[in-house]
């Protein structure tokens, strides 16, 4: 009987894996940092709050550091040893109508949520477009894009780290592709890109001529490096239109990922409402599986300020500035439709958002 029950209870982790897949019943469990940047007065500032998966907020919104020169992203990572956060940001100004900024990270008690360190890198970038962070537990890397205005294209590169989250001097592109290289001298400012928070997934936008924003997914190895060629996504939109924002979940029940972005078609009539798409993709070939899914359709192009998907799939957050919610929360179901209708996590005026799992 004894050895009976000892197998039974040894078996529970098992079982619960097989009926819970991807983590589904542990909602309540898990804990999150949510960043983002505003104003206090007339100098930008970064946000942070706590929610668990459900979207329930733990801790409030509160200012975690306030700066002088402009904040243009944000990126969240556990910081060794776990009781801190590093927030990582891109700090600079403009100059000749380029912009070049430069890499800090920020070390933040998760205790207080107040900056007591600024640590400043040796990453210099101009013309940035697009900053993220890894959160695994070793070999993380920042993954940043930019456009060269005297190559014509823009490039989706990354920075290995140390064990305390500062570049260590290694750096290689996440993909092959270049990002607009086909516009014969148009600029493509919106032609960004993102990285799963387990860095085994890239995506980004390119732009064609007469084609508007394709979106495409590179698959990548342990250590980051790209591994094949990128797959094509899909057309977010037609001419004249633009999409700014992408982001790409973990692993999900059935070996898929989550691809999520915003679309503002544009053309000849105008521009219609912006919108919000999901699309899951296979993580082992990186190809498309099914048909996109609407999660937003009522918003217009200046109110998309960012946006990020949960790595398990089960929510996602936005910024849109008018309406209803300034960060805005989506649940999602297993197969990515929107559980409901957005909440407000915060009024407070928000830019590209970020999510990081709280390990501690």
């Amino acid at each position: 009987m004894f050895m009976r029950l000892k197998i039974c209870i040894t078996s529970i982790p098992l079982l619960f894996t097989l009926l819970c897949p991807a983590g589904w019943c542990l909602n309540a469990a898990r804990q999150y940092w949510v960043g983002f940047i505003s104003t206090v007065g007339s100098f930008p500032a970064v946000i942070l709050m706590k929610i668990d998966s459900s979207g329930e907020i733990i801790q409030s919104p509160r200012i975690a550091f306030v700066r002088t020169h402009q904040l243009t992203s944000l990126a969240l990572a556990n910081a060794e040893g776990l009781t801190d956060l590093n927030v990582y940001f891109m700090d600079g100004h403009f100059n000749r109508e380029k912009r070049t900024e430069r890499l800090f990270v920020a070390k933040v008690p998760k205790a207080t949520g107040k900056a007591i360190s600024f640590r400043a890198t040796n990453i210099h970038v101009t013309n940035y477009l697009h900053l993220q962070v890894t959160q695994k537990r070793t070999d993380n890397f920042i993954a940043l894009s930019n456009f060269n205005f005297a190559m014509m294209q823009g490039r989706l590169y990354a920075y290995g780290t140390k064990s305390d989250g500062l570049p260590d001097n290694s750096s290689w592109l996440l993909t092959e592709h270049s990002l607009g290289s086909g516009l014969g001298g148009e600029s493509c400012l919106n032609c960004a890109g993102s990285v799963s928070s387990d860095g085994r997934y890239a995506v980004f936008v390119d732009l064609e001529p007469g084609s508007g924003s394709l979106i495409y997914s590179q698959k990548l190895g342990v250590k980051g490096m790209p591994l094949g060629p990128a797959n094509f996504i899909d057309n977010t939109h037609g001419r004249g239109g633009a999409t700014n924002y992408e982001d790409v979940s973990g692993i999900l029940h059935g070996e898929k990922r989550m691809i999520v972005y915003d679309s503002f078609p544009g053309g000849p009539g105008g521009s219609g409402p912006a919108r919000i798409f999901l699309q899951a993709i296979d993580s082992a070939t990186g190809e498309k599986m099914g048909h996109k899914i609407v999660l937003q359709t009522d918003v217009q192009e200046a109110e998309i300020e960012g946006l990020a998907i949960d790595p398990f799939g089960q929510f996602l957050i936005y910024a849109q500035n008018s309406g209803s919610c300034g960060l805005c929360f989506q649940p999602l179901d297993q197969r990515g439709n929107a559980l409901g209708r957005p909440r407000a996590l915060s009024l407070l005026q928000a830019i590209r958002p970020d999510i990081l799992l709280d390990l501690n």
